[in-house]
């Protein structure tokens, strides 16, 4: 996890909390809205993945919950390869 807030880091500038606090605050919205089950490290490593400098982490986020809802059911690791192929 340490190393997927350092890079996050890196990309965002934003302080290393924020960025956890942000990804757990988005698990609940992602179970509530998008019924899609993620935990707060699936994030991060998404976010990790695939965050570019200068866009906003939660387009980074959108991407993922897009990807994840393109097919239901898909598990973490598939939603990540899908982005993968995307990019």
């Amino acid at each position: 996890m340490k190393k997927f807030l350092v890079l996050l880091l890196a990309l965002s500038g934003n302080d290393p909390t924020a960025i956890f606090a942000s990804c757990r605050r988005y698990v609940g919205h992602l179970h509530d809205a998008a019924q899609i089950k993620a935990t707060a490290l699936e994030l991060l490593a998404a976010l990790s993945a695939f965050a570019v400098a200068g866009k906003p982490l939660n387009d980074t986020l959108l991407t993922y919950v897009a990807a994840h809802r393109a097919a239901p059911g898909q598990t973490h690791g598939e939603a990540m390869a899908r982005l993968g192929s995307d990019k």
